[in-house]
């Protein structure tokens, strides 16, 4: 089957449509790139992008995919264990969300940081003097 996995088990398709809104945070993704790129880089909309950003990755990346992970265990005893793909799209689908919350987890910090900076409440690292 060339389709994702859950697509042609025919299960758990609301846990991925779920978890596919984790892309909401594509278009503020998209301007912080953007703007600076046709020489906008001091513009509000640069700002606007990367507060958006921040937020987005919050909402829909944090905090949502740990609720949808909870929500994943508790129906795990609706599933008919006997269909060997059933079991598999699930327990697939159970790591895919544990290993895109890390690394959402991980780019969070780092947007967090970034926002910080341009928020000006955190002050950026003084570069080293070579000695």
């Amino acid at each position: 089957c060339p389709r994702p996995p859950v697509l042609c088990t025919n299960r758990l398709h609301f846990y991925s449509c779920w978890m596919g809104l984790v892309e909401g945070t594509n278009p503020c993704l998209s301007g912080v790139f953007f703007f600076p790129r046709i020489n906008m880089k001091e513009s509000i909309f640069v700002t606007i992008s990367g507060v958006l950003l921040f937020l987005g990755f919050l909402f829909l990346r944090v905090l949502q995919l740990p609720y949808i992970f909870y929500w994943v265990m508790l129906d795990m005893n609706t599933l008919d264990w006997e269909v060997a793909s059933s079991a598999w799209a699930y327990c697939f689908g159970s790591v895919s969300i544990v290993f895109l919350w890390g690394l959402s987890t991980f780019w969070f910090y780092r947007i967090a940081l970034g926002m910080f900076k341009t928020l000006g409440l955190i002050k950026p690292k003084k570069p080293e003097k070579d000695a």
